[in-house]
């Protein structure tokens, strides 16, 4: 049994694949040890038989054929190392992988060889190099189309592109499948791409954009795309997010989430980030913690479900961020800093968007600059633009922002809601649109009143308002055709041959009167009326008149004239009776003409067609036969072939009326009262494969038209109402005709009506080429209605189509979608006045997207037209998108008109005499063949027409009138648009206004964009054009080329963009080849940019400044001519650690014109130090300065603290500059109570004085400064002068205070005085006044408390009085000396013991007894040294215990502050 299984087992084996193992491929397999091995070709042509195996491949494998690898299961190429490789001398040579899985390419280098996978699985490359070397740009290498499950890692692809597409499965499952695509450490490098496109609906889990609709119950079709910690550093394009305008509906319940967090988008040349999603309602794109930095613009179009939080966008220089048409929601901080633009700096809020912000949100502008309007932010107001806050008090700093001309922070918004921002800087500069009127001699500001009457109309005019407002035209009276009355003017104009006045003309009027005693005669008057046309007013209506004639009808001559004899002309009166013959002739031959014409008997018949059938709903009151109901005949109508049906009244159907095969078969009203109506919109009449079907004389309500697959259809004298048009069937075509051939409309009205008429391909081509047609002549339509055409037959057959007077009135419109077919279009005399719907009223759609037919038709030239001749654009929200020739565009609100084929190289569009009046933005885009000739645009107020990368040829005159615009009033040119001028072109700009530059002309120099002459002396007028900055007529052209023009006005006012750069300061800068600064000092360079104007002479003009620091992109700066000066200070600060490396600044514009400039960044000043805390490099208060409320400015070197504090050098006299960095000396910070200023003070280190008052300087405000010294008896400084007589005082007042001190010693008053009762009482109430000084004691004990203070009070006196009030010294000597005076003869009878405590000098005693011969007996023995208390000994025994703690000055402490006079005074 054994046996037998390995025998089967072998078997099995060897009939259906080679063993599984390893091979080794080398194209030198003679060098290879490892078996087996051979060249790759050996295994190429089928490697299906080689399942679960591994091939090792040794050098380069050079192939010819594809690789194919159908039905594989584990297969792995393997390079042994990475030299081993697998090369392919044909560009066309692919490895073919389809229905396998599980298929590895590990450690492999391809080269030349494409790779293409289907219908396959698990399939991996990791540690392999794909590289194309020289690859067709755009051509995609790599194919992989349902390929689930496939992981790359670790590889690098050079010149490849890879599209990766998921299709749906061909059935649905029965549980939802997940796939995967996971690529980790991949590099694509030189033209390499991945391109992922996903169209797989809900057929398994991916994203969706096609549709294969399967169904799983209880699954949340919820998909997501995230992108997390990402870069996205210089390229020319940021990231973009956006949807195919042509792309089907999302799928319903389906919810896209796409999120942006951590990422760094920075230095996109040409657009920083976009999104446009088309309004797609079913996605949310959130965009965190990220930054876009240095990038061109940042937009979010179309879209109304973005989330920003945590975004910081800075150095942006086309505006910060632009909303257009979006709703933005801000859920946390987003700033603005150093943002750059034209309209908006920071943020631009345009195009009905709306920012909102929730309670959490927080905005931050900071430096951000608009060279016009709102540097912060700008909102669009005009068209209901706005931000919205959900919370109070929602914080907005706004920060050294600026504008051009207004709005520094803000332009636009008006925080007047019941929520409010909170700012953290309420000095803003705003503006908005609101108008306010300041009335003389008045403060206030008040909104201005004016009050008007309405009169009725004048005579001859009445009241209009069929136009949506009340305006007075002409009355029923006056009215008929070529007849307009202007009511400005009071005048009436006609075309002549035509009277119109009063009954009584004799009797005068006003012009303005409202109810003359008459009645207006409106004739014609084909004799004495002018024939030409006539403007008159009905107070003169002689003006119709010729050959001196007036009054009614102009039947008589005015005053002073009378008739000529012979003639009919009035002459100066005279006596000529010829007259009267030639009245009588006239008279006889008109009766002669009267007779002859009642004579004649003029008959005419008319014939019935046979075959006639009644319809009426009310037969019996029909007196022809046969007569039925509509629904008798609307069965099945075939069988009623060349028949006419005459409706008579009313028929109400309720079910469709079926015309299907007919032929030759007529509807006919027999007058316009009688009608087809039907209560349900839902019901229609059917034509199918029918032809010859007529529509004549009806009027059809409620009622719609489908016609396929027939030919000739008329409708004529009829009307279709569908009297109500609701919001559930807006947009419904209530007529459809598919490929319904030669179709007439003529003289009808369609009401509420959309009408779509498709043109498919035929079946099959046919041997000659067939023509067909559509002709709509005196057609309206009318309120909601419109008519669009879909034409993608390709060639197989020529489609004509005419319009002739036919007009789209209130919100009607007319769409032509158009792909590459053969087509005639011819629209004459047609009228478009929709009244400011928010629909194009006309568009052409040129489509490369519908499916169309090619068939071929030798000796056929194809060639398709679109011709718009004598038409009229009036009124409308949206101009029309392509027209030409003859035509009147007027009053557009929205967009005057549009062009933009997007390069479709296959169109000629050609604009001949044409008017563009009164409308708004014009702009012809990616477009290069468009021609203009004598087009003449005037009142266009967003500038008159705009060109963005197009090429436009003017063939012959081309004016631009009265418009008005930001950049280029008359005329800009834009993103790379040229311009070319044939040799019978004429150019006129007049009266244009550009409220920042170009009044006339505007050409967009950085772009490349121009003006090419193709012949000499082209005519160019250019007259009384304005411009708010720099251009009055012309901006960014110069003439210097071969071919100039001829201007017809020589003094022109040109500028261009900024072409050089010249430094204003350079000539006085000490060194000239660098600047040294400190980390954290602006560089500041006074800055003119240099132009050249239109005769290519250099003048100055503004533009922004590029800043380079090294290779890093720095800034960028504005910079315009001041008034008075044509230079502008630049200040940039680099952000360097301290260093003797000379580092490179670079100013460059737009132009690439670029200086440089070297500078050095030293080491920070004494008192500074490198502060790097804030994520760059500042000098700051250095350790030894910093502390609470000291702040240091590296700017101005200046140091400030709030006063009361001393801050400098230890060696304050040796000085030093303030920028030297290292003094010998060190940083003293103290406290300082006495001579410092108790204000903040500013000051630098090199002038610490200014810390200190009263003249006061040095280390602590210790000493007076140089030049002053102490002022006698005050701590104050002043001037040093030579007065000796201040010698005299301080001896005076040293010998006054010793002959003090002896004389009340020496006295002996008290006892000899004691009996005195009036100085006993004296004393009784001073002693309480030396106790409170001193303390309480005995009398014995007073005497030198009680000297040292009266001592004192004197001197205080002295001093305060000399230092406050008295300036006289004499007056001050007498008053010293009366003092003394009174001390002197009251000293001795103030103490009683007068000497008690000077027990230790013995000689005083005896010079006492000497003195006095009699002594107290009841004295205590002066000298008893034993029993002798000390002073403060006895206070402590007088004293409670509980005050023992109290510490006061002993007699020696008093006695020793006696040398210091003013301690007592600064207590």
């Amino acid at each position: 049994m054994s046996l037998l299984l390995v025998v089967v087992l072998l078997f099995f084996s060897s009939s259906c694949s080679v063993s599984s193992g390893q091979y080794y491929v080398s194209d030198d397999c003679s060098s290879v040890t490892q078996s087996p091995c051979n060249p790759l070709s050996v295994y190429a042509g089928d490697m299906s038989q080689y399942n679960n195996s591994i091939f090792y491949f040794i050098g380069t494998s050079d192939i010819n054929d594809d690789v194919k690898m159908t039905a594989v299961r584990n297969v792995t190429l393997h390079g042994l190392d990475q030299s081993c490789l697998i090369s392919s001398r044909s560009k066309k040579r692919y490895i073919h992988i389809y229905n396998s899985n599980h298929v590895v390419f590990s450690n492999m280098s391809v080269y030349h060889l494409l790779v293409i996978a289907k219908s396959s699985n698990n399939i991996t490359i990791t540690n392999s190099l794909f590289n194309k070397i020289s690859p067709n740009k755009g051509d995609i290498s790599i194919k992989l189309s349902n390929v689930f499950d496939i992981k790359v890692s670790s590889s690098v692809f050079v010149h490849h592109i890879a599209a990766i597409t998921y299709e749906p499965l061909p059935v649905c499952s029965t549980e939802l499948p997940h796939y995967s695509l996971i690529m980790t450490n991949v590099t694509l490098f030189k033209y390499s791409g991945i391109e992922v496109f996903a169209t797989h609906g809900t057929s398994y889990n991916l994203e969706n954009l096609k549709s294969n609709k399967c169904e799983f119950h209880g699954i949340q079709l919820i998909s997501t795309f995230v992108i997390e910690d990402s870069q996205f550093l210089d390229n020319m394009h940021g990231p973009r997010i956006h949807k195919d305008v042509y792309s089907p509906r999302a799928l319903r319940n389906h919810f896209i989430s796409i999120i942006i967090k951590s990422c760094l988008i920075s230095n996109s040349k040409s657009t920083g980030f976009s999104i446009d999603v088309k309004f797609l309602k079913s996605i949310q794109i959130n965009i965190t913690d990220t930054e876009f930095i240095e990038n061109a613009a940042t937009m979010i179009l179309n879209s109304d479900s973005v989330s920003l939080s945590n975004v910081t966008i800075a150095k942006v220089f086309s505006t910060g961020l632009t909303l257009k048409t979006s709703i933005v929601t801000i859920e946390n901080k987003l700033t603005f800093k150093n943002n750059a633009g034209v309209v908006g700096g920071g943020l631009a809020i345009n195009d009905s968007s709306q920012l909102i912000l929730t309670p959490s949100a927080n905005l931050k502008f900071i430096d951000n600059h608009a060279s016009y309007k709102g540097g912060g932010i700008y909102v669009e107001e005009t068209s209901n633009s706005g931000i919205i806050l959900e919370a109070p008090n929602i914080p907005l700093t706004l920060i050294n922002n600026s504008a051009g001309i207004f709005g520094d922070d803000i332009y636009g918004y008006t925080n007047h809601g019941s929520n409010r921002f909170h700012l953290t800087n309420p000095n803003i500069s705003s503006t908005d649109l609101t108008l306010i009127v300041h009335w003389l001699n008045t403060n206030q500001t008040v909104l201005p009143v004016m009050y008007y009457i309405v009169n009725e109309c004048p005579i001859g005019f009445s009241i209009d308002s069929s136009q949506g407002g009340f305006i007075c035209a002409c009355s029923q009276s006056v009215s008929r055709e070529n007849v307009t009355c202007n009511i400005t003017s009071l005048n009436i104009t006609h075309n002549g041959l035509l009277w119109i006045g009063t009954y009584h003309t004799s009797t005068p009027f006003n012009a303005n009167a409202t109810n003359p005693n008459a009645y207006i005669i409106n004739e014609d008057c084909l004799l004495y009326c002018s024939p030409n046309p006539v403007t008159f007013q009905l107070n003169h209506t002689d003006t119709q008149c010729v050959d001196n004639r007036g009054h009614r009808m102009c039947g008589s001559c005015t005053k002073g004239y009378s008739l000529l004899m012979g003639s009919n002309k009035c002459g100066q009166c005279h006596d000529n009776y010829m007259m009267i013959a030639w009245i009588a002739l006239f008279a006889v031959m008109g009766v002669l003409l009267v007779v002859l014409l009642i004579a004649l008997n003029l008959h005419s018949s008319s014939s019935v067609s046979s075959a006639q059938y009644y319809v009426s709903d009310d037969c019996s009151s029909v007196t022809q036969s046969p007569c039925y109901p509509l629904s008798v005949y609307a069965g099945n109508m075939s069988q009623y072939n060349n028949s006419i049906f005459y409706f008579i009244g009313t028929s109400d159907i309720n079910d469709d009326v079926n015309m299907t095969a007919v032929r030759n078969v007529t509807l006919h009203g027999l007058d316009q009262s009688y009608l087809i109506s039907s209560r349900s919109v839902k019901r229609s009449i059917l034509i199918y494969n029918s032809s010859h079907v007529v529509f004549s004389n009806m009027s059809v309500y409620r009622l719609g038209v489908i016609a396929k697959s027939s030919n000739n259809i008329t409708i004529t004298n009829s009307l279709f109402n569908r009297t109500i048009r609701t919001n559930a069937n807006m947009g419904w075509f209530s007529i459809k005709l598919n490929d319904a051939f030669d179709i007439k409309v003529s003289s009808s009205v369609f009401v509420n009506h959309i009408a779509a008429i498709t043109y498919e391909p035929l079946p099959a081509c046919s041997t000659e080429l067939p023509h067909y047609s559509l002709i709509v002549t005196n057609v309206t339509l009318f309120n909601l209605s419109g008519i669009e055409i879909f034409a993608f037959h390709g060639t197989s057959y020529n489609l004509s189509v005419v319009f002739d007077n036919y007009s789209n009135i209130l919100y009607s419109h007319s769409r032509f979608v158009l792909d590459e077919c053969l087509f005639s279009f011819y629209i004459k005399n047609a009228s478009f006045r929709s009244v400011f719907n928010s629909y194009y009223v006309f568009t052409i759609e040129l489509s490369e997207k519908l499916k169309s037919n090619e068939c071929g038709f030798p000796g056929i030239q194809l060639i398709s037209t679109f011709v718009i001749e004598d038409s009229q654009f009036l009124d409308n929200w949206y101009g029309p998108k392509i027209y030409k020739d003859s035509c009147l565009i007027s009053n557009s609100k929205g967009t005057g008109f549009s062009i933009d084929v997007k390069f479709l190289t296959s169109i000629q569009i050609n604009i001949t005499d044409t008017e563009l009046i009164g409308n708004a933005a014009t702009m012809i885009l990616n477009s290069d063949s468009i021609s203009l000739s004598n087009v003449t645009v005037a009142k266009v107020f967003s500038t008159g027409l705009i060109l963005k990368t197009s090429i436009v040829t003017i063939e012959n005159k081309l004016i631009f009138k009265n418009n008005a615009g930001v950049v280029g009033g008359g005329l800009a040119i834009n993103e790379s648009s040229q311009l070319i001028l044939t040799s019978s072109a004429n150019l006129e700009f007049i009266d244009n206004y550009a409220s920042y530059k170009g009044g006339g002309i505007y050409v967009e120099e950085t772009s490349s964009s121009g003006i090419i002459l193709e012949a000499p002396n082209i005519p160019l007028t250019l007259m009384n054009n304005k411009a708010g900055i720099l251009g009055d007529d012309i901006y960014g052209y110069t003439n210097s080329g071969g071919n100039r023009f001829n201007l017809t006005n020589p003094n022109i006012s040109s500028m261009g963009d900024a072409s050089k750069i010249r430094l204003c300061n350079f000539s006085n800068l000490k060194n000239p080849s660098y600047k040294q600064i400190y980390p954290g000092q602006a560089l500041k360079f006074c800055v003119t940019l240099l132009g050249y104007d239109y005769f290519g002479s250099l003048n100055f003009t503004d533009g922004l400044l590029e800043i380079r620091d090294g290779r890093a992109h720095v800034d960028h700066v504005y910079v315009r001519p001041k008034p008075n000066t044509n230079c502008s200070l630049v200040e940039y600060t680099p952000n360097h650690p301290p260093s003797q490396v000379i580092h490179a600044m670079v100013f460059g514009t737009k132009t690439s014109y670029s200086i440089h400039w070297d500078y050095i960044v030293n080491e920070c000043p004494i008192g500074f130090s490198v502060d790097s805390s804030q994520g760059g490099f500042i000098c700051a208060c250095s350790k030894s300065v910093s502390r609470e409320n000291v702040t240091c400015n590296i700017t101005s070197l200046n140091i400030t603290h709030n006063g009361l504090l001393w801050i400098g050098t230890y060696h304050t006299s040796t000085p030093f500059n303030a920028n030297a960095t290292n003094p010998n000396a060190c940083i003293i910070n103290e406290d300082c109570l006495l001579y410092c200023s108790p204000s903040p003070v500013t000051f630098q280190l090199n002038g610490t004085d200014t810390q200190c008052v009263d003249n006061r300087g040095h280390r602590m405000c210790g000493s007076c400064t140089e030049g002053y010294s102490l002022v006698m008896g005050s701590n104050k400084c002043g001037q040093c002068h030579d007065n000796y007589m201040m010698i005299a005082w301080v001896a005076l007042f040293a010998v006054m205070g010793v002959l003090l001190v002896v004389l009340l010693i020496a006295l002996n008053l008290t006892k000899y005085l004691s009996n005195f009762k009036l100085l006993n009482r004296l004393w009784n109430h001073f002693k309480p006044i030396i106790d409170a000084y001193s303390g309480p004691m005995k009398d014995e004990y007073r005497f030198w408390p009680g000297l040292l203070i009266v001592a004192r009070i004197p001197v205080l006196l002295s001093v305060t009085l000399a230092d406050s009030f008295i300036q006289s010294q004499h007056f001050l000597l007498s008053m010293l000396l009366t003092v003394l005076a009174i001390v002197l003869s009251l000293g001795g009878g103030v103490y009683r013991k007068r000497m008690n405590n000077l027990s230790h000098m013995k000689c005083y005693d005896a010079l006492i007894k000497k003195l006095f011969k009699k002594q107290d007996e009841d004295d205590d023995p002066l000298l008893d040294v034993t029993e002798h208390l000390t002073v403060d000994e006895q206070r402590r025994a007088m004293v409670p215990s509980s005050t023992d703690y109290i510490r006061r000055e002993s007699v020696v402490d008093l006695k020793y502050s006696l040398w210091y006079p003013f301690s007592f005074y600064l207590r």
